[in-house]
């Protein structure tokens, strides 16, 4: 008896319809949504019990499992593995993305169950065949999505964009991204951009062959590190700054490296942000004009 009173309570939620389908309504009576939504809103995720590989090609479909490296396997797009990567319960495993090919859409990195990462890299452990690049046109290679919650990795790729950013904000959240050993050529606004109490964390080496207008941009609370080695080639130029820290943002660059020049201003800090290089001097970021502080920006 005791159990026929909560199912009787549950059945009465539910009506039917001619056409066979249920309409679950809200106990509070507030709201009417279809039977298939109310089972999607349900559906529990899978849980990994082990570490996950997905592979990328542009020989590949959306519509494969992604789980095997052959053309009738594999995705066609980044942005389809991540997809069903951020519709799982991670646990304490990580997913790897291996990809191989040209992309040239934008890949909006989604919040993530669990404290395992996502490694979205090339197919080869080798930063001089990067096997796998990311060259928007008019768009951004990698976006943060709105409430972004997670950590990502970004490694072993080429990542460029003649009319966006490389790697940028597309809105709040405490987003964790790192990269390594990527490859970074010409972006139209900045080649990686931090904002909201997000962090960028550089956790490998990395090359700078283009320009753009700073390479690392971090505001409003967000925070770049940039303790690694970064080879600059043929002398790009930096319209703002080579970084640029603003709105009680800060950067962190105090066991960096640089090998190579830059043309334009060295930093820009303002607006009570700080750019810490521990002490290593005005000229020690690449640049060929003197760094900017203003309006209680520290760069210490």
């Amino acid at each position: 008896m005791a159990l026929r009173r909560p199912l009787a309570l549950i059945a009465g939620l539910f009506r039917e319809l001619p056409f066979g389908d249920a309409i679950p309504i809200d106990a509070g009576g507030t709201g009417v949504t279809t039977a298939a939504a109310a089972r999607d809103a349900l559906a529990v995720r899978e849980k990994l019990s082990a570490a996950r590989t997905y592979y990328v090609r542009t020989d590949g479909s959306d519509s494969n499992d992604g789980l095997s490296n052959t053309a009738g396997g594999a995705f066609l797009t980044i942005q389809k593995a991540v997809d069903v990567a951020a519709s799982l319960d991670l646990g304490i495993y990580d997913i790897t993305i291996r990809c191989r090919g040209v992309f040239s859409s934008t890949t909006v990195l989604k919040s993530i169950i669990g404290s395992g990462r996502v490694v979205i890299r090339g197919d080869a452990d080798d930063t001089l065949t990067m096997s796998v690049a990311v060259s928007g046109t008019s768009v951004n290679a990698f976006e943060f999505g709105p409430g972004f919650q997670g950590t990502y990795r970004l490694q072993y790729m080429a990542i460029s964009s003649a009319g966006g950013s490389g790697v940028t904000t597309g809105g709040s959240g405490p987003a964790n991204v790192e990269i390594a050993n990527v490859a970074f050529g010409a972006c139209n606004f900045y080649h990686v951009w931090a904002a909201s109490n997000q962090v960028i964390d550089f956790v490998g080496p990395c090359s700078i062959s283009g320009g753009s207008f700073a390479f690392a941009r971090s505001s409003d609370s967000a925070v770049v590190r940039m303790n690694q080695a970064f080879t600059l080639t043929g002398t790009p130029a930096f319209g703002s700054g080579f970084v640029v820290s603003e709105r009680a943002a800060g950067i962190v660059a105090t066991l960096a490296s640089f090998i190579g020049s830059a043309t334009g201003n060295r930093y820009q800090v303002t607006l009570n942000a700080y750019i810490f290089v521990n002490g290593a001097g005005a000229s020690f970021l690449p640049g060929s004009s003197a760094g900017v502080a203003s309006t209680g920006g520290q760069y210490a």
